[in-house]
């Protein structure tokens, strides 16, 4: 089951135009540059307000942390149970003779995938 999912996958990437993986490529640099330069300026920017600034940041991180955590898990449930119920290829995988437990890790590993990684691919989801 692994080898024919990267199978398709390698010629997935094969087929893709490849100007595209540039443009993708060079978003991506640009974004990470953006985020540290702007974070650089914030710090900068509060540190010159001494403890208060300092707090401020803080208080920042921790809703920003809880909100990022909340649409992970909400993210996460609706990746999982489109992967492991709603899956078109879930009855054939089921009919074939191979052990359900195999089935079902293969499963929850593509929602590892599509939950857990999606994040850090997300200018490739079209």
């Amino acid at each position: 089951m692994w080898g024919l999912k990267l199978r398709a996958l390698r010629r997935t990437v094969q087929r893709a135009p490849k100007w595209g993986y540039a443009l993708v490529g060079l978003l991506a640099l640009l974004l990470l540059t953006a985020e540290v330069y702007g974070s650089w300026r914030a710090l900068t920017f509060l540190g010159r307000y001494g403890d208060i600034g300092l707090n401020v940041f803080a208080r920042v991180l921790e809703i920003g942390l809880i909100t990022l955590s909340s649409g992970v898990t909400f993210s996460a449930t609706t990746a999982a149970i489109s992967t492991l119920y709603l899956s078109d290829d879930l009855n054939f995988l089921l009919a074939q003779p191979l052990s359900a437990v195999r089935v079902f890790a293969l499963k929850v590993t593509e929602t590892f995938l599509n939950a857990a990684l999606a994040p850090s691919f997300s200018p490739c989801r079209c």
